[in-house]
């Protein structure tokens, strides 16, 4: 939601699309002529053209301008969250992902770790949770439009090809978690690996080819 100061709108505008703007924005502090101080926002510079659906050009329009901007609720801060609020964590394996099996106080978060969206690794109880986050992701059943199973069916290079091939993405990550990150992070043997994808809220049958793939 945005707007100017001014005395009276309008009234409301959805804005097609917010403008991208560089964002140096800040606040002057202005001395006066009559020796005072008052504080004045300058706005960073537009870096898309000003019209009349834009959220900019709403508000000089006089109006307050309401944009749909798409954010990603699990994923944006999950790390800092979790591992500075172990208790939230908790309750996320068990109402979200519905593991019963607790974790302890020494499990960690980490984002990204060997391109795993989120994983979550606690050597004191001897498990790994690995989840893929595919919501706002195309899926693809066997090449159709829309898969799971693209881009993620070669052997990695980056490793000289000692990784085998994988089915889909979320095989390769649980590879990668209890042959790899099992060993860097000294987990013992008999590791329990649990994985997880984050899909869209797509029809029951695709869910279940879904499922079959994995």
């Amino acid at each position: 939601i945005n707007a100017l100061s001014i005395e009276k709108y309008k009234g409301v505008r959805f804005a097609d699309e917010p403008c991208i703007r560089a964002y140096n924005d800040k606040v002057a502090v202005i001395h006066d002529k009559d020796d005072k101080y008052h504080t004045e926002f300058i706005m960073g510079h537009n870096q898309t053209p000003v019209v009349s659906t834009t959220d900019y050009g709403c508000c000089r329009e006089g109006y307050v301008a309401v944009s749909l901007v798409y954010a990603d609720p699990v994923f944006a801060q999950t790390t800092e969250l979790f591992n500075d609020n172990k208790g939230l964590l908790f309750r996320f394996t068990n109402k979200v992902l519905g593991i019963g099996r607790a974790l302890s106080r020494h499990a960690t978060v980490q984002r990204e770790l060997k391109n795993i969206d989120l994983l979550i690794a606690d050597l004191e109880t001897n498990q790994i949770i690995v989840i893929e986050n595919k919501i706002r992701s195309d899926i693809v059943i066997k090449g159709e439009t829309n898969s799971i199973e693209t881009r993620e069916n070669v052997s990695d290079t980056k490793t000289n090809n000692q990784r085998p091939k994988f089915r889909n993405q979320l095989h390769k990550y649980k590879w990668i978690a209890e042959n790899e990150i099992t060993k860097e992070k000294h987990f013992l043997n008999g590791t329990r690996v649990i994985c997880f994808i984050f899909i869209p809220d797509y029809t029951r049958s695709l869910f279940r080819k879904i499922i079959k793939l994995l």
